[in-house]
């Protein structure tokens, strides 16, 4: 596991860093993680909100919105990496062959103490596992990207706050969140956020509660309107154009 580190010149060699620009979108197509199972949840609620998807977009069809992947992640280090590398691969690819499709990654994870729905806004370039993960891996204070700071932080594109707000007021048990803890969750997120930021490529993660404090029809619902909020990010907010937030060599 002494190559997990990540080195980014190998990914800047591989995908084209562009420059935002702006311009409107006819669709939105989503990229969608779930989890599978780790330490004592042996059936993560994650996994069957991704599997059940695309049955709850049949039930009540989002417009210009559409499903780009699903994939449950192994809950370990080197399988959220590649499958961070396999959706940026096929994002950026769509994004050639229809340049009018707006390309969104939406990350899901369980936070099976917290009572509600958290957007996570952040992530962080820490990997500190209590716990060893999947494949066995336990990662003590170490750094996610070498060469950058430890636990240097990375703010996603999407807008959070305005997501987060539009969803409360639908009546939604949600906040939003700069914790997206030490482990998995924040291993994706922060790889995510590094790899999607120079590409102008939204990334989001949220963290859903267990079954038993929001039942699975009622996290059903949530996702459905979280997808919606997504269509608001159909075109860069002028953070894309600001100046870049992407870390120096530390």
């Amino acid at each position: 596991y002494m190559g997990i580190k990540q080195d980014m010149e190998a990914f800047d060699e591989e995908f084209q860093i562009v420059s935002p620009q702006v311009h409107t979108y006819d669709e939105v197509e989503i990229h969608i993680t779930g989890f599978g199972k780790f330490a004592d949840i042996e059936v993560n609620p994650t996994t069957i909100i991704a599997n059940s998807i695309s049955k709850i977009l049949d039930e009540d069809p989002i417009e210009s919105l559409k499903i780009g992947s699903l994939k449950i992640v192994t809950v370990s280090a080197v399988d959220s990496l590649n499958a961070v590398n396999e959706i940026i691969k096929l994002a950026t690819e769509e994004r050639v062959k229809k340049p009018r499709t707006k390309q969104v990654i939406l990350h899901l994870g369980v936070a099976a103490k917290r009572p509600i729905f958290f957007v996570e806004s952040k992530g962080f370039n820490v990997a500190d596992f209590k716990k060893g993960d999947e494949r066995g891996y336990k990662a003590s204070a170490e750094v996610i990207v070498k060469g950058v700071a430890y636990n240097h932080p990375l703010e996603s594109i999407m807008p959070c706050s305005e997501l987060v707000f539009n969803l409360q007021q639908d009546g939604l048990p949600v906040d939003i969140s700069e914790d997206p803890g030490t482990f998995i969750c924040n291993y994706i997120y922060y790889t995510s956020l590094y790899k999607t930021l120079p590409l102008a490529i939204p990334s989001v993660f949220v963290h859903v509660p267990s079954f038993s404090t929001i039942k699975e029809q009622d996290q059903f619902k949530f996702i459905h309107s979280l997808l919606k909020g997504c269509l608001l990010y159909t075109s860069p907010s002028p953070r894309d154009l600001s100046t870049s937030r992407m870390p120096s060599s530390a």
